[in-house]
């Protein structure tokens, strides 16, 4: 893994970066090359991982019933936010890896930058897929409103030292999905 990738990665937390890794189907190594092509292909990978992922758990959650897909839709978009709310009652929570990296990235530019964009539009589509699957009128709208939700409460949840943030998170989720389904 390139040094730059090393870095975003060093504040998450060491169990949520191993559940990631064990859902890559290509385990991520050293690929030969230089530092830059590794921060590229180690970009490429987190992408598939990604992809992968997200795949799999669509797969994952399918019901018989439609009413039944839309209460486990509406669980998986919610359960964004359970997650942010377990990993920061952790006692190693130091927000998110990408958000850290990010401030400390002075440039804009380079493999660190180009990670943390990945990142951000990953959650922005992954938003977007949920909201879509729990039947938002306007999943561009609702997923935009939960981006902002959902920065706010890493950054409070960081903050405070506390779960509560994430928490009142979800519950303003809750209510910003059932206006959205509405």
């Amino acid at each position: 893994m390139g040094g730059h990738i090393r870095a975003v990665h060093a504040g998450a937390p060491r169990k949520v970066f191993d559940r990631l890794a064990a859902l890559d189907p290509e385990p991520l190594g050293d690929q030969g090359g230089g530092p830059e092509q590794r921060d590229h292909q180690a970009i490429d990978q987190r992408r598939r991982m990604r992809a992968h992922r997200a795949g799999r758990q669509a797969r994952d959650h399918r019901g018989d019933r439609e009413g039944d897909v839309r209460d486990d839709e509406r669980d998986r978009l919610l359960g964004v936010f359970d997650v942010l709310a377990e990993l920061a009652a952790s006692a190693g929570f130091r927000g998110c890896a990408f958000y850290n990296a990010s401030a400390e990235e002075s440039t804009g530019t380079g493999a660190v930058a180009e990670v943390c964009a990945a990142n951000r539009a990953w959650t922005r589509e992954l938003f977007i897929g949920l909201a879509r699957d729990a039947g938002a009128h306007d999943p561009e709208a609702l997923a935009a409103q939960l981006m902002i939700l959902y920065d706010g409460s890493t950054v409070g949840a960081r903050m405070d030292r506390t779960a509560g943030a994430a928490t009142t998170a979800r519950v303003i989720a809750a209510a910003l999905l059932a206006a959205a389904t509405a």
